[in-house]
């Protein structure tokens, strides 16, 4: 069922959400202009990230001030980054094979919803070692997310996906903690990216206290914590999650 936020939007915001053919066209206009360099490409650009922006608000998830949005071949590997100066950078080659060679314009405009749930705030001065040590606290949260928003409150076609292990990480927690996913996601996300770790027991901690459990022991903490230090660790990223795994290793930390 589509979000209701979603369906109160007004105009052009609407139809790029909620109309499959109008957004891939969109980013195939985008691609388009990319490639053929002309000066149509920042309007294109501008077009589609607005009705992002009015999108992720509606559904409180708002973005917060970037300083540019642009689309060039940065041959890096990477199809879209938000960098630590608030620019949201994205592949016009990676684009061009989502959009045109696979047929996949959900899952860019997915990209693009990933990216800007980085953007909530500015990045904390420890982002860079909580991204090169334990990307999965942050890159597992803001995929959750914009999964959310776009397959199960827009409808979109979501089919290549990323950073599953994370992603099935945290719901495995969720499942044993017994509470709603999107609510957990939804209170580490308000915390900017490199600060996710730092707060992420306290998050559990009160979401247990929620269900009338007692809060955790220092050991649990400390459980807790290695544990979750394991699961969203860096090198973890291209693993493939078995639910039964991950369920087990979370309900151990509750344990005594």
């Amino acid at each position: 069922m589509l979000d209701p936020a979603l369906t109160r939007l007004s105009g052009d915001s609407q139809r790029l959400w909620l109309d499959a053919d109008e957004g891939r066209r969109a980013i195939e206009a985008i691609v388009d202009a990319w490639e053929s360099r002309r000066t149509r490409l920042g309007a294109t650009i501008a077009r589609l990230d607005q009705a992002i922006v009015d999108g992720l608000l509606a559904l409180e998830l708002p973005r917060g001030p970037t300083r540019e949005v642009r689309v060039e071949a940065t041959g890096r590997g990477w199809i879209a980054r938000k960098d630590p100066v608030c620019d949201l950078i994205f592949d016009g080659v990676a684009l061009k094979t989502i959009v045109r060679d696979i047929g996949r314009p959900d899952d860019a405009f997915r990209t693009w919803i990933h990216e800007s749930l980085h953007a909530r705030k500015p990045f904390a001065t420890e982002s860079d070692v909580e991204q090169r040590r334990f990307r999965g606290f942050e890159e597992g949260l803001v995929e959750a997310l914009a999964r959310l928003a776009t397959r199960d409150k827009a409808g979109m076609t979501i089919t290549a996906v990323s950073y599953q292990y994370y992603v099935e990480s945290y719901r495995a927690l969720a499942d044993v903690l017994s509470t709603d996913l999107e609510g957990l996601l939804r209170r580490l996300w308000q915390f900017p990216a490199g600060r996710v770790r730092e707060v992420f027991v306290g998050i559990v901690d009160d979401e247990r206290q929620a269900h009338r459990v007692s809060v955790m022991s220092m050991l649990q903490r400390t459980r807790l914590q290695a544990v979750a230090d394991i699961l969203f660790s860096s090198d973890r990223i291209n693993r493939e999650p078995d639910e039964g795994v991950l369920r087990a290793l979370w309900q151990g930390v509750f344990q005594g």
